[in-house]
């Protein structure tokens, strides 16, 4: 009953005297910015979601979709743009969308009725 008792960090200190300290952990970078074309169509569709998967490396846990000067995206843009949310999604990430304020959006009755 009187026995030594012997300390659970026996094996973690045996472990870090054999292997060496841990690194500390790695601080996450910063939001990745992806500056997209004026125009996204069927041309250039394909390059515009290799670019955003592109982003998504290990660490990022933002990219950012820059559409400020995006004037125009066809349904194939947008099927890149929710692929490339996908991808970001199944590698721990966020796609997000940067766009100009409504005020800057064209208005769709601005033609007449």
């Amino acid at each position: 009953m009187g026995g030594r008792r012997e300390s659970p960090y026996r094996g973690l200190a045996a472990a870090l005297l054999r292997d060496g300290p841990v690194a500390a952990p790695q601080r996450p970078a910063g939001p990745v910015v992806v500056a997209l074309p004026a125009e996204i169509d069927i041309a250039n569709a394909d390059g515009v979601g290799e670019q955003l998967r592109s982003a998504v490396t290990p660490g990022v846990t933002i990219v950012i979709a820059d559409l400020t000067s995006t004037v125009f995206c066809d349904s194939s843009g947008m099927r890149h743009l929710l692929l490339a949310h996908d991808y970001a999604a199944g590698h721990d990430a966020q796609l997000r969308l940067a766009v100009p304020p409504r005020s800057c959006a064209p208005d769709p009755e601005a033609d007449g009725p």
